[in-house]
């Protein structure tokens, strides 16, 4: 009977340990070095990076091919791409996004200064601003605030500048704006440094154009998906159930809107035939009057 040595097949077998243990000794302090600056980078990346927060809603859209109510129907036959496609760009148009500016409260942001991040703090500032008449000289400018005590806080435009002195619930210029100041209900005295923006309708516009994520999910079903991210949780799910909301509003809005105009282009086209008509029944009158005349002076 023959023989046969086994044979073993494990990873190790190419592998001079001795060899790796050497090497791995005489480059023990580099490898550590590489260690430690590999946690450290990590580290301070989570420290010093604010969390991203995503807010998505799935969508169902309540798309009617229009064309077929025009009788249409060898010129449609299945549309849902081109119409959910439709539906996307109106979700992202300048216009919507001009709609949901209105309807949010997000106008004014409010931050607090920390040591190393930034917090906003949507809805849950210790102190309300108020534009009396036109902002424009204040919009997307950072203003510094410190809350000295109840009724009195500091105030200015310039970061290198020196603070103000003003009151609580009373009206004063600032940079030939006029603006009330008054605390909320998460008033508090505390040694924290705050700012406030006031935002344009533009700068609004942009934001929400750089966050707002609409996609497709399923096309027979005529499904979309809206998503918005945010450093802030709840700013980015108030702002994602506002987008649905408004979205059926402005949708019916649209839509019966086309609807008007189609009625409008069906009503001036049987004006227009009418017309026609009655332009051809003087012709043919003219025509025949024209006719009889030659036939009464036939000789």
């Amino acid at each position: 009977m023959e023989n046969r040595t086994p044979i073993n097949n494990s990873p190790l077998d190419g592998i001079d340990l001795d060899k790796l243990q050497s090497v791995v000794r005489k480059n023990k302090w580099w490898i550590l070095f590489f260690f430690i600056v590999c946690n450290s980078a990590a580290y301070l990346y989570i420290r010093w990076t604010k969390d991203l927060f995503e807010s998505e809603s799935e969508m169902k859209l309540e798309i009617k091919k229009d064309a077929t109510d025009l009788g249409l129907k060898n010129i449609v036959e299945d549309q849902n791409l081109n119409l959910i496609s439709g539906e996307i760009e109106q979700i992202k148009s300048k216009v919507f996004f001009s709609r949901l500016v209105d309807s949010l409260d997000i106008g004014t942001s409010y931050y607090s200064i920390g040591n190393v991040l930034t917090d906003e703090m949507y809805q849950r500032s210790p102190f309300v601003v108020t534009s009396e008449g036109d902002a424009s000289p204040l919009l997307d400018k950072n203003v510094y605030i410190n809350i000295i005590d109840q009724s009195t806080f500091k105030i200015k435009t310039d970061p290198d500048g020196e603070y103000v002195d003003k009151k609580f619930n009373e009206v004063f210029g600032l940079n030939g704006a006029n603006v009330i100041i008054r605390p909320s209900k998460y008033f508090e005295i505390s040694d924290n440094k705050y700012f406030f923006v006031i935002h344009s309708k533009g700068s609004l516009i942009s934001y929400l154009a750089k966050n707002i994520s609409v996609s497709p999910l399923n096309f027979n079903a005529n499904t979309i998906r809206v998503a918005f991210k945010d450093h802030n949780s709840k700013k980015a799910y108030d702002i994602v159930n506002k987008i649905d909301s408004l979205y059926i509003f402005y949708s019916s809005e649209q839509k019966n809107l086309a609807n008007r105009q189609k009625i409008g282009w069906l009503t001036m086209s049987s004006i227009k035939s009418r017309r026609e008509c009655r332009i051809l029944k003087i012709i043919l009158k003219i025509l025949l009057y024209k006719t009889k005349a030659v036939t009464y002076h036939k000789i």
